[in-house]
């Protein structure tokens, strides 16, 4: 890739609300990450399996990630 690709995979992926990485740097490796904030810091959570298993899954499993991430941080919020 060049760096005009990965500014342009950024851009996709900030739009679209979450990462997905396929096999680019593990064989048979693929997953989704979101991205968020905690306080001032940033953070990014991130899932992955098998390409066979999570490959066409993406879409659900990013959505599943972040239902579950809202979640958890909502629930933090209430402690502070």
């Amino acid at each position: 890739m060049n760096p005009e690709a990965v500014e342009k995979e950024i851009a996709a992926s900030q739009e679209r609300g979450w990462f997905a990485g396929n096999a680019e740097f593990t064989q048979d490796l693929g997953g989704v990450a979101l991205t968020f904030e905690l306080g001032a810091r940033r953070f990014a959570l991130l899932v992955a399996g098998p390409t066979i298993r999570v490959g066409d899954r993406l879409e659900v499993l990013a959505t599943t990630l972040r239902q579950h991430l809202q979640s958890c941080l909502s629930r933090q919020a209430d402690l502070v």
